[in-house]
């Protein structure tokens, strides 16, 4: 299975609802406090199309076994038919650390241990959790993390090939998941990090993968994995290997991807998708297009309206 990570404001309703039908088996909603619920309504974070509703693993926030409880219900009422009730124990923002809650609950396992039991308590299989390795790169600790999660009853477990302290710039550590699926048969290890292709995906070790970047600025990463479609050799980087970026005097977007992006804006326009979401997906989608960060910068702004813009900049790019 290929997943669509979790991303603040870029996983929102409008654009995973396209990824799915672009080959993504299954997406994450954009994750949601349960300490601040009246901001996750603020930010739309709740709306969806029902016929993505099984196709759509919720992602919570959670700091004790009182708000796992509210976090339950809450997912419950709102999302009655989501497969998954996800949480976030991986976010490296260090506030978050300080308070012990998602990647602050990789500092304490009895805590961690305790979360993840009551929420296999609430909803039994459909309880998952996402994590990274460890602490810091001195500091992997992923055998204690699965060994306290698998104790707990947690059968499903997303890891980030990357510590708290591993900043995006530097290389997902795909040698630390070898022997992982092998040595804990019984779990489902969903792999993540730096996944930008097939060859990626073949060097993470293939299996269930959960894709996040790659999934912004290149929409058919997925279905071009299940077709085993390599692109250009290269580092991590989505955009270099982006097969509808046509590199001449000018680099222009290919049909495919422009077509995707006017259905993008054509739905953000249905949905009235406020404009700071719209500018954050925009901003991935024409990355390394001639002229796009001049557009972008503009826009943020927030003098314009941005789907009409872009649909203009979409006309100006088709003749340079």
């Amino acid at each position: 299975m290929l997943y669509f990570a979790p991303i603040n404001l870029l996983s929102n309703y409008v654009y995973r609802h396209l990824l799915l039908k672009e080959g993504a088996d299954y997406v994450f909603s954009e994750l949601i406090m349960i300490n601040n619920l009246e901001k996750a309504e603020e930010d739309d974070k709740l709306k969806y199309f029902k016929e993505d509703e099984e196709k759509t693993i919720i992602q919570i926030g959670v700091s004790n076994v009182q708000e796992v409880q509210e976090g339950v219900a809450f997912v419950q009422k709102n999302f009655p038919n989501t497969p998954e009730i996800n949480i976030n124990m991986g976010c490296p923002q260090s506030t978050m650390q300080e308070v012990q809650v998602c990647g602050g609950l990789l500092h304490n396992i009895p805590l961690l241990q305790e979360i993840a039991g009551a929420l296999v308590k609430e909803v039994g299989e459909r309880a998952s959790v996402k994590l990274r390795l460890g602490t810091s790169p001195e500091n992997v600790l992923i055998h204690e993390y699965i060994q306290a999660l698998d104790q707990a009853g947690i059968r499903k477990i997303y890891i980030h090939a990357r510590t708290l302290r591993h900043p995006y710039h530097k290389p997902a550590r795909y040698e630390l998941f070898t022997g992982l699926r092998e040595r804990y048969p019984h779990l489902t290890l969903v792999f993540n990090g730096d996944v930008d292709g097939f060859q990626a995906y073949q060097a993470i070790g293939e299996g269930d993968v959960l894709i996040a970047r790659a999934g912004l600025s290149n929409p058919f990463v997925f279905a071009d994995i299940k077709a085993r479609k390599n692109y250009r050799e290269a580092s991590y980087d989505p955009i270099l290997k982006d097969p509808e970026l046509l590199r001449g005097d000018y680099v222009q977007l290919g049909a495919r991807k422009k077509a995707f992006i006017r259905n993008y804006l054509a739905l953000a326009q249905q949905e009235n998708l406020r404009q700071k979401l719209v500018c954050a997906n925009m901003s991935w989608l024409v990355k390394g297009a001639s002229k796009a960060s001049e557009l972008i910068k503009e826009l943020n702004k927030g003098e314009e309206q941005p789907i009409k813009v872009f649909e203009n900049w979409l006309e100006e790019t088709t003749s340079l």
